[in-house]
């Protein structure tokens, strides 16, 4: 069976399977509530009795009422009811009555068998709680008058709610699970998530220092918990004091809207914030009235239960209309699931409401609580798409980056490979003109072309920080001549704007630090190169000390301050921003790309530095920079001479000379052929050239050379190919010469994978003259480098 017909046969066989769950627990819940009762461990017994029963009128007629029901009746008034006991209630010996927020008093032939108030308790109200309240039947009282009265100053006076007869363990387990096992369940799922989700969102606070709004969804289901457990039975089994707890059911059914409404405000982005907040302050007004009122002793919190409902059905109006608008707009797919479950809660709350209106039975708040359920399974729904689709974006974000990755690498490779042709050819006019018109233009390009080389550099360098790409190297590095060579980046520009550059030096600095000092040197160009770029007058100055933290650890901290134009304290914030630059008008003449100091301080950061700027407009700025560097030769500056410290010995550039070296390179560029043929034509070096990697192949097959430098893209066979067939080639004559790949692609990791592919070295175009001599004199052999003849 093929593998597509096999996954269909089992999603089938899972439909069928998951069907077959569903269909027989159905039948199991409706057999549970037809059948007959056949619990026997406790006597279970328990029936609804309706009586019949009259009411006593104060004149002592009597008129017939229903039960469950109600009677015409005023707050404070007593309402009294009887009824002849049936023998099957004296049999099984308890009457329950679920009382309305009112006093109740039992009595049997005028003998007192039962009162109930929460008078001397209740600190608050004038209203006893509502209860379920267990009235023991005599066994000998069939027959006999039983009267019950009710005294009430609530909105419920004259209101009769469902009773039941049976014993005490049959009534409890009707109570709790037939009558308000839904609401009870419900109620502690409410309050079980509602409390795990808030725990989540302040454990998100803390960690991401940003508030989930899905905490206020939990905030307002931890309210409607509450408000159905303290509703229910519970409170009399659980719970000490039922006054008190039938006052935070008020309170907790008050403070379900203003949470509700702040979730559905940020969830769409606040387009409707202002009504959202209006109708959270008058509800805030509302609860606070109502309890003062309360408090007061001035009104019951069930007269208000009227003023609490219209709050609550004009905030479910307000944001069903709000989820239309939004899908008016198209707006509503960004929250679906949610729109649904709202959709769901409201026919929930409207039906509670109802049930409310007619007043059939209590109001327990259960269909509300399915209803938040119902939500929140809709909020997680919403959630899982949510990941979906974000995963589904990732997946969009790495391919574009991939492609993004692949455009650099062409563009780095289409721009870098001119460009070397372009300096490369300039450096040879630099090297052989006299001419001194002629020198000057072939500045003028030199000048001109490290600009666009350093602009490139810096999208290069940006997009390896954005990708995550860019590591660090630590080698130890002479202080002296990181000084030295920062000193030397901008002296030039410095001095031909007439600028005074000051270079200060902690004397006690180590002499050998260890870090990636090439991009120590790079974070130090750029604030230098900004200094002099927008200083027209002054000075820069550059200041380098020694430091150490809390830890003991040492920090170079170095300040660039220069006497320029200055940063306003408004834009302070934006200079460290990718592609930014403040004040266009005033700097539009100024180079640049914007992305210098965003460089800074990425690279700072990942070197565990800090960066901070401090700015006078019209005065000056200082950068402060604090870097940690692990200390190898602790021995002071003071101690050596600064001036003669820190420059390696290296073969002057018009000195270089090796008349026994030979020298392949491979190019399918001719102009990249020509400049290192040009830029050598003095040093002596025997060069051979090749146009593509066949012909590379067949001059190693002839030649024994002693070094030999690779293009990387070529046509039909690139350089990494031919290095392959290079090593696998019978008669290579070359098998152990270096061979350093010599390519325009300078992305994140290039050098690592040319090394890691068996490469000598990597080095990037366009390359100076002086980079292309140092590379000759680290890998000819000594004994080919002799001493140049003078020139005649």
């Amino acid at each position: 069976m093929k593998e597509q017909e096999l996954r269909k046969a089992t999603r089938w066989i899972r439909i069928f399977f998951v069907a077959t769950l569903l269909a027989g627990l159905a039948c199991y819940i409706f057999l549970q509530h037809t059948l007959s009762d056949e619990r026997g461990i406790f006597g279970y017994h328990c029936e609804v009795f309706t009586g019949p029963w009259e009411r006593v009128m104060p004149d002592g007629s009597r008129i017939p009422v229903q039960i469950p029901g109600s009677t015409e009746a005023e707050p404070g008034d007593d309402v009294m009811i009887e009824t002849v006991i049936p023998p099957e209630l004296a049999e099984y010996g308890t009457l329950c009555i679920r009382g309305a927020r009112q006093d109740i008093r039992a009595s049997i032939d005028g003998e007192e068998i039962y009162y109930f108030t929460t008078k001397e308790t209740r600190l608050l109200g004038t209203s006893s709680a509502a209860l379920y309240l267990m009235i023991p039947i005599p066994a000998d009282a069939a027959g006999k008058t039983l009267r019950v009265e009710y005294f009430s100053n609530s909105a419920y006076t004259g209101h009769f709610r469902s009773m039941f007869y049976g014993n005490q363990a049959g009534i409890l387990l009707h109570v709790i699970f037939r009558l308000h096992g839904l609401e009870i369940i419900s109620g502690m799922l409410l309050l079980i998530f509602s409390l795990i989700v808030i725990l989540i969102c302040l454990i998100l606070r803390i960690v991401l220092k940003r508030l989930h709004p899905l905490i206020y969804l939990a905030v307002c289901m931890f309210s409607g918990a509450l408000w159905v457990l303290s509703n229910s039975p519970l409170q009399q089994i659980v719970l000490p004091n039922i006054s008190a707890t039938a006052d935070l059911a008020f309170f907790a059914l008050m403070s379900i809207a203003v949470p509700l409404m702040l979730y559905f405000d940020e969830l769409q982005s606040g387009r409707y914030h202002i009504y959202y907040s209006i109708y959270n302050v008058i509800s805030i007004l509302e609860i606070w009235i109502t309890s003062l009122l309360y408090v007061l002793g001035i009104a019951e919190y069930t007269q208000s239960y009227a003023i609490m409902f219209l709050t609550l059905a004009v905030g479910i109006v307000l944001i069903l209309v709000s989820i239309i608008l939004d899908g008016l707009k198209g707006l509503v797919r960004e929250y679906a699931f949610l729109a649904a479950g709202y959709m769901g809660l409201s026919l929930c709350g409207i039906y509670e409401m109802l049930s409310y209106i007619r007043r059939d039975e209590f109001f327990n708040g259960a269909a509300m609580a399915v209803g938040l359920l119902f939500l929140l399974v809709m909020a997680l729904g919403q959630t899982i798409r949510d990941a979906i689709q974000l995963e589904h974006d990732r997946t969009k974000a790495r391919h574009a980056n991939k492609m993004k990755a692949e455009f650099l690498a062409n563009m780095s490779h289409e721009i870098r490979t001119p460009m070397n042709a372009i300096l490369g050819i300039n450096s040879i006019i630099l090297r052989d003109t006299k001419e001194p018109e002629t020198r000057e233009n072939a500045e003028n390009i030199e000048s001109a072309g490290k600009s666009l080389l350093a602009l490139v550099n810096d999208i290069l360098d940006f997009s390896k920080i954005e990708s995550g790409k860019i590591t660090l190297l630590p080698t130890e590095y002479e202080t002296a001549a990181l000084v030295k060579d920062c000193r030397n980046l901008v002296a030039g520009r410095a001095e031909s704007k007439g600028l005074k550059l000051e270079v200060i030096v902690d004397e006690s600095l180590p002499t050998v630090l260890k870090g990636d000092v090439d991009r120590v040197r790079q974070i130090i160009a750029n604030l230098l190169t900004n200094a002099v770029k927008y200083t027209n007058q002054g000075s820069v100055t550059i200041r380098f000390v020694s430091d150490r933290d809390e830890e003991g650890h040492f920090r170079l901290n170095i300040s660039v301050k220069d006497t320029g134009i200055g940063i306003r304290p408004e834009d302070i914030e934006k200079i460290f921003s990718s592609f930014q630059r403040v004040d266009q008008r005033r700097n539009r003449s100024i180079e640049g790309t914007g992305l210098g100091l965003s460089i800074v301080l990425h690279l700072t950061k990942i070197m565990g530095g800090d960066i901070r700027v401090e700015s006078i407009p019209e005065e000056g700025s200082t950068f402060y920079l604090s870097l940690p560097q692990e200390v190898v030769d602790p021995t002071p500056l003071r101690d050596q001479k600064l001036a003669d410290t820190g420059v390696k010995k290296t073969v002057p550039e018009d000195d270089f000379y090796a008349p026994k070296a030979s020298l392949l390179v491979v190019d399918d560029v001719e102009m990249n052929l020509k400049v290192v043929t040009g830029l050598l034509r003095r040093s002596g070096i025997r060069i051979d050239t090749a146009a593509s990697g066949a012909a590379c192949l067949e001059c190693i097959a002839k030649n024994h050379y002693d070094i030999i430098l690779l293009d990387h893209m070529m046509p039909e066979m690139d350089g990494v190919e031919t290095f392959e067939r290079m090593k696998v080639l019978p008669g290579n004559l070359c098998a152990d010469t270096p061979v350093i790949m010599l390519t325009a692609n300078a992305l994140a990791g290039s050098r690592e994978r040319y090394l890691l592919a068996g490469f000598t070295d990597y080095l990037a175009k366009p390359f100076r003259y002086e980079s292309l001599v140092k590379m000759l004199w680290e890998y000819l052999p000594p004994e080919m480098i002799e001493q140049k003849p003078p020139e005649e």
